[in-house]
């Protein structure tokens, strides 16, 4: 797998599983407190998805 590939896999991934984690974790409706808490773990879902791609991928 490609590095670009693995990258929009993994932002997508990342942005996915981090907005809707940072939601279920702080369910708050003004959405002041999910969104900085989704980019966040956004941010980590996208390196961590990367990372073990990568792993995969070599394997």
């Amino acid at each position: 797998m490609g590095r670009a590939i693995r990258a929009v896999v993994s932002v997508l991934g990342g942005l996915f599983g981090g907005f809707s984690l940072g939601f279920l974790l702080s369910p708050d409706p003004t959405g002041r407190t999910p969104m900085p808490v989704g980019t966040v773990l956004a941010v980590g879902v996208a390196v961590a998805l990367y990372v073990v791609l990568g792993e995969e991928a070599t394997a």
